[in-house]
């Protein structure tokens, strides 16, 4: 097959006006119209990334095509796409517009909801949009997570797969990074108060575009938060041996920490790094209210959770499974015990029985068990694709060079090939032996 994409077992042509690099030949044979392909969305590369190439991984194994990256390019490519399966990150109001623009194209969608893993109760249903469950099949992280959404949106199709960040967090918790100096990792949780969109009132109004009503009641929550952690965090760096290392939340102003490290001798900022690694390595983790605690702890860490807001730390199960305080002067007291014995009161509850095993796996099985019903075929004729701009403020939600997926240890051992069809946003295609 000249100009056939190495490594490819099936016939199709890669088009794109803006890269010269990607092989192009004429079509073979006529393009069926559901084609066994999953396109994989990703808003932040911290939170999304790697564990949609987990699943990524095994979709290719069972010889079905993957696109993977920055959801904006798929998002305007819907409609001319291949068709396949469309899996969202989240099942906010914004992503149910995107959905009816990706439904002109005949994809089938689907949905998981990656903002209520670490959600608890009602809080579950937060962002969920109405529009979003009655066009999508839910992709649920838990019975619970099911029967919630379940009862509040009675007639939505619903399936249980587990998520794949749980997945990669067990797998990394055996994996610590290690480093000259032990360290304390910092996960700050401000995003509206210290965000990449520019001021509060800024970040405020993304939330009511996304469907929030209580946009204002946030941002003074997290506002308070803020006020109080900042005397615990001053604390840990004027008392604590270890080094302290801050990862601010992908949606931040990294700035100002990087500011605040300057001044300070024992501050190190990380940012666009997979948080996995950070976490498994430290040897606390302090965090306020932040998915990251969900994280830590299935990885076995220590945690402790500095959640001074009821109202808003009720929200969470990390509440439950961390070691919590409510106040500044209990989490200095709680770090400086821990800076002498090792160890932190033990949380309310453990985490192991809480999320399935297998997200990866069981999310794959279901987009192919999806793609299966519509009698989808391998990936054949035409792949257009069309380039699609970005502002630099999504940019720094997710930004990936092609090395970054052609070497993971997720995507290697497949021996997928891997074509980038625009900044951050790859195709790959299974390997001859996948099928």
């Amino acid at each position: 097959m000249p100009g056939a994409p190495a490594g490819s077992n099936e016939k199709f042509e890669l088009c794109h006006t803006a890269r010269a690099d990607l092989p192009r030949r004429k079509p073979s044979r006529i393009v069926p119209a559901m084609q066994r392909i999953a396109y994989l969305l990703c808003e932040l590369k911290a939170r999304d990334f790697e564990p949609r190439l987990l699943i990524a991984a095994a979709l290719l194994k069972a010889g079905c095509a993957v696109v993977v990256g920055q959801r904006w390019s798929m998002a305007y490519n819907g409609p001319t796409a291949p068709q396949g399966c469309y899996l969202f990150p989240t099942a906010n109001a914004i992503q149910a517009a995107t959905m009816a623009t990706v439904a002109q194209g005949g994809h089938i969608i689907a949905a998981a909801d990656e903002e209520a893993l670490a959600l608890a109760g009602p809080a579950m249903l937060e962002i969920l949009a109405p529009e979003s469950l009655q066009r999508a099949v839910f992709f649920a992280h838990s019975d619970l997570h099911a029967r919630t959404v379940s009862a509040a949106f009675p007639g939505s199709t619903i399936t249980v797969t587990g998520s794949a960040r749980i997945d990669l967090c067990a797998a990394q918790g055996a994996a610590a990074r290690t480093t000259a100096t032990p360290y304390v990792l910092v996960n700050t949780n401000f995003p509206l108060t210290n965000s990449v969109w520019g001021s509060a009132a800024d970040a405020q109004a993304q939330l009511n575009t996304g469907g929030l009503t209580d946009a204002a009641q946030r941002v003074a929550w997290e506002s308070a938060r803020r006020e109080k952690f900042m005397p615990v965090l001053a604390w840990m760096c004027a008392n604590l041996a270890d080094e302290i290392v801050i990862r601010p939340h992908p949606a931040e102003n990294a700035g100002l920490w990087q500011s605040f490290a300057a001044r300070t001798a024992n501050v190190r900022v990380v940012i666009g790094e997979s948080p996995g690694p950070w976490l498994a390595g430290a040897r606390l983790v302090v965090h306020t209210d932040s998915t990251t605690g969900l994280e830590a702890a299935v990885m076995g860490r220590p945690v402790l959770n500095v959640s001074t807001e009821p109202d808003w730390g009720a929200k969470f199960v990390m509440r439950l499974i961390n070691t919590t305080v409510i106040s500044a002067d209990a989490a200095i007291a709680a770090l400086s015990a821990f800076s002498t014995t090792g160890t932190l009161p033990p949380p309310a509850q453990t985490v192991a029985d809480m999320y399935p095993v297998g997200g990866a796996q069981r999310t794959a099985d279901a987009i192919l068990g999806l793609l299966r019903a519509r009698e989808a075929k391998p990936l054949g004729g035409d792949f257009r694709w069309q380039p699609v701009d970005r502002p630099d403020v999504l940019k720094q939600k997710i930004t990936v060079a092609k090395a970054e997926v052609a070497e993971s240890p997720h995507i290697k051992p497949t021996g997928a090939t891997v074509h980038q069809i625009d900044e951050s946003l790859f195709l790959l295609v299974p390997s001859k032996r996948s099928s």
